[in-house]
C-alpha cells in the first residue's frame, strides 16, 4: 500500500486496504489509458489481472487486481511502486 501511496496520491485512484487476505483491488485514477498500462506494464515486468475478469455481466474496466501474497514485503513494495509509476505513465495528459 505505501509503495502506491507514494506514486498515486495525486491522483483519485483508490485501493482495497484489507486486514489479510491475497489481493488488493484498485480503481484506477480516471484518464488511464488501459492499453497503455498493459504496455507499460509489461515493460517494468510487473502484472496485474485486468478487472473484467472478476465481473460476468460486464464491468470492472476501471479496476486491476493485485496479488500480495507470495512474495515478500520488500518485492510487493517495489511491486506497488512500478505499477504506479505505470498507472502514471498511462494516464492521458
Amino acid at each position: 500500500l505505501r509503495g502506491l501511496d507514494e506514486g498515486l496520491a495525486s491522483t483519485d485512484y483508490t485501493v482495497s486496504r484489507p486486514q489479510g487476505g491475497f489481493f488488493l483491488w484498485i480503481k484506477l485514477p480516471q484518464g488511464t489509458d488501459l492499453r497503455k498500462l498493459s504496455e507499460l506494464a509489461v515493460a517494468s515486468r510487473v502484472q496485474y489481472t485486468p478487472g473484467p475478469a472478476f465481473f460476468p455481466y460486464k464491468g470492472g474496466e476501471d479496476h486491476i487486481r493485485l496479488a500480495f501474497s507470495y512474495e515478500s514485503p520488500e518485492k510487493c513494495y517495489e511491486g506497488a511502486r512500478l505499477i504506479g509509476k505505470a498507472i502514471l505513465g498511462a494516464r492521458a495528459r
